[in-house]
């Protein structure tokens, strides 16, 4: 049986995380934006792109406010609605 389309989509990215749910010190790599063009286009201007290694520079405690993600020697901030759009893949150190 050949699995629907969004579903094979939802089982790709099972076993990782938003990027909202990285702490301060962990890094991933990006697996999936989940958003529209716009979010898409917006990362990919910003140099994240699926297969970009990132580093969580800065995650404020708590639910609100912006993050700060390293994206190469690049650091970008990122509002939680966005950063809830985008899945990672931990990886260890």
């Amino acid at each position: 049986m050949i699995a629907e389309p969004e579903k094979a989509v939802k089982s790709a990215v099972t076993g990782t995380i938003a990027l909202s749910e990285m702490l301060t010190g962990q890094s991933g790599t990006v697996l999936a934006i989940e958003g529209g063009v716009q979010l898409r286009t917006r990362m990919v201007g910003m140099g994240m792109r699926v297969g970009s290694h990132i580093e969580m520079a800065k995650a404020n405690r708590g639910k609100h406010g912006p993050l700060l993600v390293a994206v190469g020697s690049t650091r970008i901030g990122i509002g939680r609605g966005m950063a809830e759009k985008i899945r990672i893949q931990l990886t260890s150190k």
